[in-house]
């Protein structure tokens, strides 16, 4: 057997390109991976609370700020338990004028949702702004009825079961988005691309509405 001559027996043997270049990227991307788990542990945590061992009561919106599009955590609502008030914030998209709901309606000062709290620490909470209480619907009729009366559907007539009629049958078929797209009938695309002057035509011009209209009127 040969034997490995002297001048090699203590020649470092360096990794592989290959090997090394996971290492240094893992290395590399070790920093940004801990502040990303960072940044998302308290909402995993709230998440995990409120699934496990979250309780549901209605909660009441105090505040839904305008003042800054692009801020944070800017509507305010507060909520009972045992007797003893607890706040918590929420981030909601909003334009120079509104508030909005995830369904697209405004949010408004005294409007009620239900919100789910951690029952040992109530100060972890999560307000659920798709689930509108009862009151919240009776505002939106009524502001339905008030943008047909702006609007040029309703403004000749003076009928307020007609009016009443079509915001609810307008409801029935079309949804939040029906009556988003009436609320916002004089809205651009660019202050609110999803319910605004041309959603608000292509609503009034479809078949569909042109029945309701038909069935309201008699």
């Amino acid at each position: 057997m040969s034997k490995v001559p002297a001048h090699r027996r203590d020649i470092i043997k360096f990794p592989k390109k290959d090997n090394l270049s996971w290492k240094v990227k893992l290395l590399w991307f070790s920093p940004i991976l801990v502040i990303a788990f960072l940044m998302k542990f308290p909402e995993w945590r709230r998440n995990y609370l409120l699934d496990t061992y979250g309780k549901q009561t209605t909660a009441t919106i105090d505040i839904s700020s305008i003042s800054d599009i692009s801020e944070t955590k800017n509507v305010l609502f507060h909520f009972y338990v045992d007797g003893k008030q607890y706040q918590g914030f929420e981030s909601v998209p909003a334009n120079y004028k509104y508030v909005f709901t995830p369904f697209g309606m405004p949010l408004n000062r005294g409007h009620k949702f239900v919100v789910k709290y951690y029952s040992e620490d109530p100060e972890v909470n999560q307000i659920d702004l798709n689930q509108p209480m009862a009151e919240n619907m009776i505002d939106y009729l009524n502001d339905v009825i008030g943008a047909l009366n702006e609007s040029d559907i309703c403004k000749d007539t003076k009928d307020g079961y007609f009016k009443l009629c079509v915001a609810v049958s307008l409801f029935k078929s079309f949804g939040f988005d029906g009556w988003a797209d009436i609320m916002f009938y004089d809205e651009y695309f660019f202050e609110n691309f999803s319910n605004n002057s041309f959603t608000f035509r292509s609503l009034t011009n479809s078949n569909e509405f042109k029945e309701i209209l038909s069935k309201c009127q008699k």
